[in-house]
């Protein structure tokens, strides 16, 4: 008898300054699933006691595991296709706050890019579930992440000082998320090299040049190039569907666009170079 090939996994984790059993009630209805993971489906609805999201290939059925006392909130997802993929899921207890933990696996024939990207989107919707929750009442005992801002309707409206922002971190192509608007991010990154060729299907890209230069390659649909050359203070807007490759001799950018977009498109021409930071955006430090 053959052995079965064990699958590769990985725990994308966040924590949430709220206890467990609030966390776990909100992430347990499916009716709140648009709201925190936006990129498993845009809307839902339920019919005669069964879940079902809208997603980009389809109507997809949906269900969590029974209501329980231990934080599970597995899940199940039944694709367009037929198939059905399990989603293991926790809520684990840390005083009164919480982790929130999701096991990613990989799929058959799934490349690491893909198995990158994955990681990086449910990431992005755990973060948001954080942004969500944290927005309320915070846990007590804990001292709020967002002590000395002021909350107006759930949003965090504490300055940012962008060049302190930028002196924070020295990554390039490794954007900082500095604020969020709506389903929008507002993000900031150090840009030296090239980026890579690279398409988001769906969503405009907003630049800003905060220093130096930045140019953007464009690609129209016969395959020709062109190049739009960026100083500080300038902006550009590359449309949906567009091919582009970025790459700077040195400097600074603030980009808009929503939450959970990858930076590496939502798809890429070859290898994705090392200084290329494949990601929905990171907190700042």
């Amino acid at each position: 008898m053959m052995a079965r090939m064990a699958s590769q996994s990985r725990h994308v984790s966040e924590w949430i300054d709220r206890r467990a059993a609030d966390v776990y009630e909100y992430a347990s209805d499916p009716a709140n699933l648009p709201k925190w993971a936006p990129g498993l489906g845009s809307a839902v609805e339920e019919v005669d006691g069964h879940w079902f999201v809208e997603t980009p290939s389809g109507r997809a059925g949906f269900a969590f595991v029974g209501r329980n006392e231990y934080g599970v909130l597995d899940h199940e997802v039944t694709l367009p296709s037929g198939e059905v993929v399990h989603n293991p899921m926790r809520v684990v207890p840390d005083g009164d706050a919480c982790e929130v933990v999701f096991t990613l696996r990989r799929l058959a024939d799934m490349t690491d890019e893909d198995f990158a990207r994955d990681a990086s989107l449910v990431q992005a919707d755990l973060t948001r579930l954080k942004h969500l929750l944290e927005g309320s009442e915070p846990s007590p005992g804990r001292a709020p992440e967002w002590a000395g801002s002021v909350r107006i309707g759930g949003m965090n409206t504490k300055p940012v000082n962008l060049t302190e922002a930028l002196a924070s971190f020295d990554d390039v192509y490794s954007p900082r998320i500095v604020a969020r608007m709506n389903d929008y991010d507002v993000r900031i990154a150090h840009t030296l090299g090239e980026h890579v060729w690279h398409v988001h299907e769906d969503t405009d890209e907003f630049f800003l040049v905060l220093d130096g230069r930045f140019d953007i390659a464009i690609r129209d649909a016969a395959g020709v190039e062109t190049t739009v050359v960026l100083h500080k203070g300038d902006t550009f807007v590359v449309p949906k569907g567009t091919e582009h490759k970025p790459s700077s001799p040195g400097g600074s950018i603030l980009m808009f666009e929503p939450s959970g977009t990858l930076t590496t498109g939502d798809r890429h021409e070859g290898e994705v170079p090392g200084n290329v930071d494949s990601t929905t955006g990171h907190e700042l430090p």
